[in-house]
């Protein structure tokens, strides 16, 4: 692990795979840079691989609009096209979790304090349970918040899984069973909607109250877009509230009834026959197709 501010040219950077923050309003930061001559905040990134590229870990959008200067030739010229950089290696961490929590972790930590969409706390949550089971199945008992001090801070054992994510995701326990009650939910079409952030929680929950083929079908029909998501999903809740039901009892003792009352035989025509074919059918396809 490098220490310190070493200076590496934003070409040799590259974005990380594993980053699922938004990346919005590169060209405002770029006028922040551009009026501040540079970046102040140094962007955190892994060694250099075997091809002299560098990894980010955090600060992709400080470094997109590194290179949107860059692009339009208005990047201070002093600067060389490099950007100011501290490299560690995410492998360092004190911590017995796999490799990829590991950079999870990384990434998790340095981004606490930014402003999240629903779909990247929901994301947040994903990862932070993954890395929770992972020390909690390597008997770990405390979580330090600064590896490199030691610093016990974070309590695991005796702790529920719950209260240790909402805390490092900063939000509320009852907010972490919202995304959890929408996971369980949730067809893999509303979940994928709602980690892209094409639709928000309060939408994706609408969602869930309908069954996942419903679901499907509300996605499919609107095409995703919010509003239209929200009307589909009242639309077929009213019509679900107005719906009455119909027990197999109760139509046993209708049928039985029926049964009772009709002679052994009757002579009928053939168009009552045919009669008497489609109510057959009719009912069979009340009481067997429709669900």
């Amino acid at each position: 692990t490098e220490k310190g501010t070493v200076y590496i040219d934003m070409r040799q950077i590259k974005p990380n795979d594993r980053n699922m923050y938004e990346m919005s309003e590169i060209e405002k930061l770029a006028d922040m840079i551009k009026m501040s001559r540079g970046i102040l905040q140094n962007l955190i990134v892994k060694p250099a691989d075997e091809d002299g590229m560098y990894t980010l870990t955090t600060g992709e959008r400080r470094g997109r609009a590194a290179n949107y200067l860059r692009e339009r030739g208005e990047y201070p010229p002093e600067l060389n096209n490099t950007v100011p950089c501290t490299v560690v290696d995410p492998q360092t961490i004190d911590l017995p979790l796999s490799a990829e929590a590991k950079e999870d972790f990384a990434i998790l930590v340095t981004n606490q304090y930014r402003n999240k969409t629903d779909g990247e706390t929901y994301m947040e949550i994903m990862k932070w349970r993954k890395i929770f089971s992972e020390l909690r199945k390597q008997g770990v008992e405390f979580l330090a918040s600064d590896p490199e001090t030691g610093k016990q801070e974070v309590q695991i054992k005796g702790i529920k899984t719950r209260k240790l994510v909402a805390d490092q995701v900063g939000i509320s326990t009852g907010q972490v069973s919202r995304y959890e009650d929408v996971e369980r939910n949730g067809s893999d079409k509303v979940m994928e909607m709602l980690m892209r952030d094409n639709i928000d929680l309060s939408t994706a929950e609408k969602l869930t109250k309908l069954s996942r083929q419903d679901q499907e079908e509300v996605m499919t029909e609107t095409e995703g877009e919010k509003e239209a998501i929200v009307r589909a999903v009242n639309e077929r809740m009213e019509r679900r509230q107005n719906k009455l039901t119909l027990s197999r009892t109760y139509v046993e003792e209708e049928l039985g009834q029926l049964i009772q009352e009709m002679p052994n035989e009757i002579t009928i025509s053939p168009a009552a026959k045919r009669q008497y074919r489609r109510a057959v059918d009719q009912l069979k396809s009340l009481l067997c197709e429709v669900r």
